[in-house]
């Protein structure tokens, strides 16, 4: 069985409104269901839905789905919205001292999802079951505590044309982060992060439709991919095309267990009938409007994707940004230069 777990909170009305993370959700959406996953098994929650994505919603339907699986099952989790730092009590963190921490939209009366609670569900994952996970967040990079952690350094070649990219003209360099405070996980797990954890994820737009710039740029190099190519190049295209849009943002690769980067991106085969029941989701598309695909402007997605001009360009919005996002026990916004973050206050 597929099943997918698919988040993504504006957080319309408040002050730290983004645009483009229930489009992403729709977009999303409509790649599972090209690659043989059914509506039925596809979770939705956003803004727009009836049940929202409040902390207790998004936890206990990601530990539903992880509990349910069994081998040959494949999962799908994709989180949109704002990520924060939170200081780290547990000392697992190497990098940055800091958990990373998603916010849900009831964040004000509860607490946000630190990394810590995300690595706890996926610890339960069974052998034989292959999960991939998109956050497309601030201070995402390690946000799952998976212990391999896979960086792109690529760089042109003499002569690359740096209008237009292509994969070709590039060489292929990416490092690997072990953290032995982890241990490797039963199940195939795969996470694609927005960004480091000291960087900001940016809410942008494709031909003026708001989108997350990693979902965007995910789904169009799948697209031209025809979802056929390895992790390592999946890796490389999204920093490079990043770099050359001129983000600062860089993706990583988070798996828990060492893996062979040549491996194929979203290995998946068309569904089969296995006499397992469905789960009936008839509440994740449902609205207070017209449906979860639009934003406060009512733009719809496009329904193939985030839409592209010929040259691959983007409108750049502001950032799913440090300085419009929860102010409240995080970090302030880091300096460029050095990357260091002021914890006083949270002492």
């Amino acid at each position: 069985m597929k099943s997918g777990l698919l988040v993504g909170i504006n957080y319309i009305g408040t002050e730290y409104e983004l645009k483009g993370c229930i489009n992403d959700t729709t977009n999303i959406n409509n790649f599972l269901l090209s690659i043989g996953y059914l509506q039925n098994n596809i979770r939705i929650l956003t803004d727009n839905t009836i049940e929202k994505p409040t902390r207790n919603n998004i936890i206990n339907y990601l530990k539903n789905m992880v509990d349910k699986a069994i081998a040959g099952d494949e999962l799908f989790f994709l989180y949109s919205g704002h990520g924060t730092l939170e200081r780290d009590i547990s000392g697992d963190e190497v990098e940055t001292k800091n958990d990373s921490a998603l916010v849900p939209i009831d964040f004000i009366v509860s607490k946000l999802i630190l990394d810590d609670e995300i690595r706890e569900i996926l610890s339960k994952l069974k052998k034989g079951v292959r999960m991939t996970i998109i956050l497309d967040c601030c201070n995402s990079g390690t946000c799952c505590d998976l212990k391999y952690n896979y960086r792109d350094l690529s760089y042109n070649k003499k002569n690359a044309d740096l209008r237009n990219y292509k994969s070709i003209e590039w060489v292929t360099q990416q490092k690997k982060i072990i953290n032995n405070n982890y241990s490797d996980c039963a199940g195939d797990i795969f996470m694609i992060s927005g960004c480091g954890d000291l960087q900001t994820s940016s809410d942008t737009s494709f031909n003026g439709i708001p989108s997350g710039a990693l979902t965007g740029i995910l789904l169009m190099i799948l697209a031209e991919y025809k979802n056929v190519l390895s992790w390592s190049t999946l890796l490389k295209d999204l920093n490079r095309r990043l770099k050359l849009l001129n983000y600062t943002q860089r993706p990583r690769l988070s798996s828990g267990k060492n893996i062979n980067l040549n491996l194929s991106v979203f290995l998946t085969t068309r569904p089969t009938n296995n006499n397992r029941p469905t789960t009936n989701n008839n509440n994740s598309l449902t609205t207070n409007n017209n449906g979860p695909t639009t934003n406060n402007n009512n733009r719809p997605t496009n329904n193939n994707g985030p839409a592209t001009n010929n040259n691959n360009s983007l409108t750049t919005s502001n950032n799913r940004p440090i300085n419009n996002r929860p102010t409240s026990n995080r970090p302030n916004r880091p300096n460029r230069s050095d990357g260091q973050y002021d914890l006083s206050h949270l002492l």
